[in-house]
């Protein structure tokens, strides 16, 4: 057991072999809860020598007064001016494509959809001039015109 380092203990000042080595200040659970508990007591006697013990000693602070905003025309035009030029640039700096969906866009979208023929595009027109459409209520392709 020659090669076996001793540590000395970080509260009780005895020597250990550490089992965890560089991880490990005490020599026992039992050392380590105590030096957490001493420890602990010297904070808090620390902290009660600072805090005054008496309320003599207090001094009353002056009360601040709080100064409440009252609504004025001036204020209330500057907020809508504000948020007007607020909307603005945000509409101005965002694409058409990047802004919400309105009730128009979605009706049409709607509309779009509902409809009985839609175009088929990956497929080619018959040598006639007839295009492919796909029938909504028969759930088939079908030839038409276009116009």
């Amino acid at each position: 057991m020659s090669g076996n380092k001793f540590y000395i203990c970080g509260f009780c000042y005895e020597e250990y072999v550490p089992t965890r080595r560089g991880a490990q200040k005490y020599c026992s659970d039992t050392c380590r809860s105590k030096a957490y508990h001493h420890r602990k007591k010297a904070q808090h006697q620390e902290q009660t020598e600072k805090s005054p013990t008496s309320f003599e000693d207090i001094t009353p602070q002056k009360e601040q007064q709080v100064a409440v905003e009252k609504m004025s025309f001036a204020g209330v035009g500057n907020a809508a001016a504000g948020q007007v030029l607020a909307d603005g640039v945000k509409t101005f700096l965002t694409k058409k494509e990047n802004r919400p969906a309105t009730k128009k866009d979605i009706n049409t979208m709607v509309s779009k959809i509902k409809g009985r023929y839609h175009l088929i595009t990956n497929m080619s027109p018959k040598p006639n001039g007839q295009r492919p459409y796909y029938d909504m209520e028969r759930k088939e392709v079908v030839y038409r015109w276009t116009k």
